[in-house]
């Protein structure tokens, strides 16, 4: 009879611990709480509130796609409306950026169209390319021409200097005319541009 009393009190005491074991597990597991009323991670709820987030996130990459799509047109509608610079204006803007380079003044520059197209070119070039003749006219000092002309003459399409005048002394520098040969595209605008001064 005193065996099976402490057989009683092993198994009422196992019993004890293993129901206190059962409360701590779940006082201490993540997902049975609830805090402040909210609904543990792994309920339905909180699963539908997850998806419903991750729905909006979705819609939302969407719609900035769309929108960087229309940014994109809106961008090419303007690109084809900017006119392509012209061969003209391209040896004009080197001219203008040698000059500035040397310190050369009062740069003005005239298409000679009567002088264009010369016969000196080779084969491969003629398929492509004319040749234009411009006069040149600019202020500076000896140092300063020395300069422009060793600029133009590593400029891409410039061909050569093909007379050199002095129109006068200044004391500010020396009345320069130049006249060079380029060469410019076929099927290019074939206008001359307007006078420029620097």
């Amino acid at each position: 009879m005193g065996l099976e009393k402490k057989q009683i009190e092993i198994i009422a005491v196992s019993a004890m611990f293993g129901l206190l074991a059962i409360v701590l597990a779940w006082q201490l597991w993540p997902s049975a709480k609830t805090t402040d009323g909210k609904e543990p991670l792994e309920s339905p709820g909180s699963y539908r509130e997850q998806l419903q987030k991750a729905e909006m996130a979705v819609k939302g990459l969407s719609r900035l796609r769309e929108e960087t799509e229309e940014l994109q047109k809106k961008r090419d509608a303007a690109l084809k409306e900017v006119p392509l610079e012209t061969d003209h204006t391209w040896l004009s803007r080197q001219v203008n950026e040698h000059a500035a380079r040397a310190g050369v003044k009062d740069v003005s520059q005239r298409y000679l169209p009567a002088a264009a197209g010369g016969g000196s070119l080779g084969d491969e070039l003629k398929t492509n390319y004319s040749e234009r003749t411009w006069e040149l006219r600019m202020q500076c000092g000896y140092h300063e021409l020395g300069q422009f002309l060793a600029g133009i003459e590593g400029a891409n399409r410039f061909l050569e200097v093909t007379d050199i005048s002095i129109e006068g002394n200044d004391p500010a520098g020396q009345k320069v005319v130049l006249i060079v040969r380029y060469l410019t595209g076929k099927g290019k605008d074939a206008q001359p541009p307007a006078p420029t001064t620097r």
